[in-house]
């Protein structure tokens, strides 16, 4: 009865940490008269003053979708600036306002691939339509048919793969098109930004956010009191692992060469440069090789009473082209999961070189954009390399014990850290303790 009793309490556990929903921020952009860009063209009557063709719609309070015979679709695009570069959703709300012929109609989502603003330029007889002949190209989304939305209800369109391939750079962000599948007298009639009687109803893009909390990755330490021995260093214009004779620490404090340098040599000893040696040191520093720490103009030590950063090495802020931290808790320390996440080893790694053959590198993808990333451990925990060679992966969960420290790769014993979101290169490191995910 015990052991039944034991595996039914594992399994809740196991089956607790796999429904927890991931913690996130919701943003809703809903731009008003003069701010939104939507539209809606129709290909026959122009709706223009007199009539007559070419085709064009109206810039009104109506966003239609549909067609008798002919057809009418609408172009939406908001503006991205500010919002996030990860979503965990991302969704198009639209309000369907009205009915009109034989109900509603199933769409296509299409992306559109080009430049368009009615107001600067078109080949009608005003620039107060989308008119029908410059409508930009677009390509289909969405292989899959939108269903038919509801009259009096909130019609959402998923656009969450979409969004993050414009934040990420993938596609330029010229919004979406809604084409009608059929135009059998059937009509989707939404309300557009220009909608005066009720602003709540206008169309929205709802954001889905992380907000990612993470635990430090070393038991019985907090980010504040483990030593450390290097910083992440926010002067790095051609990428990590790149000398510019500068480190720069997240509170804006900074060490350079010119002040004062230090190098770490292969045999563990630290080597210092003053005078002549250091001019011509700094001079060729960019083609230099090895961990080189700086002083900083007033000679006082870095980081007092910010983080952990003791002597003897303090008066130099370490080191130049660093991404992430390094610990220093010795041989053995515990090392735990920040987050849940699918853990994996890093066959290779763009930012440190490597992975795990040589440094032992693996991270925790947390599902939500961001990625922890740890090197220089022991073997991970039996149980974790055991899910790893049947799945490809390991499921863990925050605090989770996975690893120890070691140096595997390196001298001296050490947990090096990175948090990374968005991807994995040089430009998707980011620094816990700047960007505040330290719970």
């Amino acid at each position: 009865m015990r052991i039944f009793m034991c595996l039914f309490l594992v399994l809740g556990i196991i089956l607790f940490k796999a429904l927890q929903p991931v913690q996130a921020d919701v943003i809703a952009l809903q731009p008003g008269p003069g701010e939104g860009k939507d539209i809606w063209t129709t290909n026959v009557y122009s709706h223009a003053p007199g009539g007559g063709g070419p085709g064009g719609g109206i810039d009104n309070e109506w966003l239609e979708v549909g067609g008798w015979g002919d057809l009418y679709y609408t172009l939406i695009e908001f503006d991205l600036t500010n919002l996030p570069d990860v979503a965990l959703s991302a969704k198009i709300e639209l309000f369907v306002g009205k009915s009109k012929g034989n109900g509603n109609a199933e769409m296509y989502l299409d992306r559109i691939t080009e430049f368009w603003d009615w107001t600067i330029q078109g080949t009608g007889s005003d620039l107060e339509r989308l008119w029908w002949a410059d409508r930009p190209l677009a390509t289909q989304w969405d292989p899959n048919l939108l269903t038919s939305p509801i009259v009096g209800q909130w019609y959402s369109i998923d656009i969450t793969g979409l969004y993050n391939a414009w934040q990420n750079g993938t596609y330029n962000n010229y919004g979406v098109q809604l084409r009608p599948f059929s135009t059998n007298n059937r009509w989707n009639e939404f309300y557009s930004s220009d909608y005066l009687d009720a602003p709540a109803l206008r169309p929205k893009l709802v954001v889905e956010v992380s907000t990612l909390s993470l635990s430090f990755p070393l038991v019985g330490y907090t980010p504040y009191n483990v030593n450390v021995g290097a910083v992440f260093d926010h002067s790095v214009p051609d990428g990590f692992h790149k000398k510019d004779g500068i480190v720069r620490a997240y509170n804006g404090e900074e060490g350079k060469c010119q002040n004062g340098a230090a190098k770490y040599e292969k045999n563990g000893s630290i080597s210092y440069f003053e005078g002549n040696i250091l001019i011509k040191k700094c001079e060729k520093i960019g083609k230099g090789k090895g961990v080189w720490g700086y002083k900083n103009e007033s000679g006082t030590v870095f980081l007092n009473g910010v983080i952990n950063y003791p002597p003897p090495d303090n008066d130099f802020l370490w080191y130049d082209g660093h991404p992430g931290y390094d610990y220093s808790v010795g041989d053995g320390g515990l090392v735990q999961a920040t987050a849940d996440g699918k853990l994996y080893k890093a066959k290779k790694d763009s930012v440190n070189g490597g992975g795990w053959i040589k440094y032992h590198t693996f991270y925790i993808d947390h599902e939500n954009g961001y990625s922890s990333w740890y090197l220089h451990c022991k073997n991970l925990e039996p149980a974790i390399e055991s899910e790893i060679e049947q799945n490809g992966f390991a499921s863990v969960y925050k605090g989770q014990v996975i690893a120890a420290t070691g140096n595997k790769g390196v001298k001296g014993y050490h947990l090096h850290f990175e948090v990374r979101k968005g991807g994995y290169d040089h430009e998707n490191v980011i620094d816990p303790y700047k960007e505040g995910l330290w719970e």
